[in-house]
């Protein structure tokens, strides 16, 4: 048989966070998807996983401070369903594709009555993984990877002839190139797990030459089995991204 294994995972995030951030919009494009927080495949082997996400904030930041004088929004949110296929070419190279659709993306505005939503296709993505340290009887993996991500549209959404602003739309509308670092340690005996992720993607110009901010990510991760078949997860995140040009 040509698949030797096929490993299928179904992965469920509610994520209700408040993050500090340059501003107080959702992100634009598809959140990180769930096929980044895993390493490279065995040879022949197919892995799937799908994800829902849910993000709702209600404070507006300035650098690292609150920052109430210019918020004009009373909240914003977005619910996101995402999913991911990685094949293993060799025991130590992976090729994956990803894509994900928004329900909605919603901002709320404060000073007067009104809700701007956008919903659609976000961005797809290809990614090749290379396994450069492996080391199973260790349980331990280093992987570099690096791929790009595309729009499924050039065109920005409209609502009654009207273009949505860029907080809300589903799409950058624009090709970008990502690359990351995946460390991996494993502890069999304590069924816990160890690992960080750091991971760049440098957006380009859409056909309205505008040009979405560069995303810089680091995070540390803690997992352990708390009983079988649910695991318990520990996140530290550091999320740095540059000023849009338009």
């Amino acid at each position: 048989m040509f698949i030797k294994k096929l490993v299928f995972g179904l992965s469920l995030f509610l994520l209700a966070s408040q993050n500090p951030s340059f501003s107080q919009c959702c992100s634009t494009g598809s959140p990180v998807g769930a096929s980044v927080y895993v390493g490279v495949l065995n040879e022949n082997s197919l892995r799937t996983i799908a994800y829902y996400r849910h993000n709702s904030s209600h404070t507006y930041y300035s650098g690292t401070e609150v920052n109430d004088v210019n918020d004009q929004l009373e909240s914003s949110n977005y619910n996101f369903m995402g999913f991911a296929f990685g094949y293993g070419i060799t025991k130590r190279m992976t090729v994956e594709t990803d894509l994900g659709y928004f329900f909605n993306k919603t901002q709320v505005f404060k000073t007067y009555d009104f809700t701007e939503k956008g919903y659609g296709l976000s961005t797809g993505g290809l990614t090749l993984k290379y396994g450069a340290l492996v080391k199973p009887m260790k349980h331990f993996e280093l992987t570099l990877g690096g791929g790009i991500r595309y729009p499924f549209s050039n065109k920005p959404q409209m609502t009654d002839g009207v273009q949505l602003s860029r907080d809300v739309q589903p799409s950058t509308n624009a090709v970008a190139l990502s690359g990351m670092i995946f460390i991996n340690k494993g502890f069999p005996d304590l069924n816990l797990r160890v690992f960080s992720i750091n991971r760049f993607d440098h957006n380009f110009e859409d056909k309205l030459n505008y040009k979405y901010g560069d995303m810089l990510m680091n995070s540390i991760f803690v997992s352990k089995q708390i009983v079988k078949y649910f695991m318990g997860i520990l996140q530290i995140r550091s999320e740095v991204r540059w000023h849009d040009q338009d």
